[in-house]
């Protein structure tokens, strides 16, 4: 297995799908209702969904080499 490709990147990696997943339904209703996509929206869902994808990767990473600083993630708790 690669070395970049661990279950810390593997378990970020879906959690980054998920909220994707859960942001494309708002998304695609405002478009469907206003008839053009708002880029503030989807820049707004895209900021969210890295955050979340880096927030995820720090903590299972902490988790997995017992390194209690990156385990709070990006928020620290």
């Amino acid at each position: 297995m690669n070395k970049f490709i661990t279950p810390a990147f593997v378990e970020a990696l879906k959690e980054l799908l998920r909220v994707m997943v859960l942001a494309a339904i708002p998304n695609i209703l405002l478009w469907a209702e206003s008839g053009t996509a708002d880029l503030r929206v989807l820049a707004t869902s895209v900021a969210i969904a890295a955050l979340r994808f880096i927030d995820k990767w720090m903590h299972e990473a902490g988790k997995d080499g017992d390194n209690t600083a990156l385990e709070g993630g990006l928020t620290r708790f």
